[in-house]
């Protein structure tokens, strides 16, 4: 956002920006360790002891999000929301090489993402630029997977992912670059930590 508004878009820039950003992030996150937080318990770790009804559950959600990853690969923009907005939003960003002063459109998260993703191909791409939609929608299915696993146990938390996975709204609209996935992931996730903390 710092980029598009007081500098121009270009891969070199993005890259800088999000090292920059992860150094500070790690930095901060290396004086945290060793607190309070501990780590899940041995008997919480994904691969140890699985059941036949966890196999289950984790290959449910695994088709449940190649096919997602495949509708997305494979479909240009199809939607309002990537014709008129988001989509559209990006392409503007793409050809201006910034976040037009006039561009009071809400909010910029996913229009973003698009534009990332056609930086990285290197030039206009629906296809390119879809490729980042389908990682909120993973995001979350973890995000959920997290929240049911530290609130109650393992099963809990695949079988909350599972139904997240297989929700049909969850379904149609992960599919799509629209909003209400990346919340949805940002707020599980939030509420997953939130919970860790306290």
């Amino acid at each position: 956002f710092v980029i598009g508004t007081f500098g121009h878009f270009t891969l070199l820039n993005t890259l800088i920006s999000t090292g920059i950003i992860a150094a500070i992030g790690w930095v901060l996150a290396s004086r945290n360790r060793g607190s309070a937080l501990s780590p899940a318990p041995k008997s919480q770790t994904l691969f140890k002891s699985l059941t036949g009804i966890d196999g289950a559950l984790i290959f449910v959600i695994a088709v449940a999000v190649v096919l997602r990853f495949w509708n997305t690969a494979y479909w240009p923009y199809n939607t309002y929301d990537e014709f008129w907005v988001y989509g559209y939003n990006a392409k503007i960003f793409m050809m201006q090489g910034a976040i037009l002063a006039s561009m009071g459109y809400y909010p910029q998260l996913l229009p973003l993402s698009l534009t990332y993703s056609q930086l990285a191909w290197g030039s206009l791409s629906e296809h390119a630029a879809r490729t980042v939609v389908p990682y909120f929608g993973l995001g979350s299915i973890l995000m959920m997977y997290v929240l049911g696993t530290r609130l109650f146990n393992r099963r809990t938390g695949l079988i909350a992912a599972a139904i997240w996975a297989l929700y049909a709204h969850h379904a149609e609209w992960s599919q799509y670059a629209d909003l209400e996935v990346p919340t949805t992931f940002y707020f599980t996730g939030a509420a997953a930590f939130f919970i860790l903390s306290w």
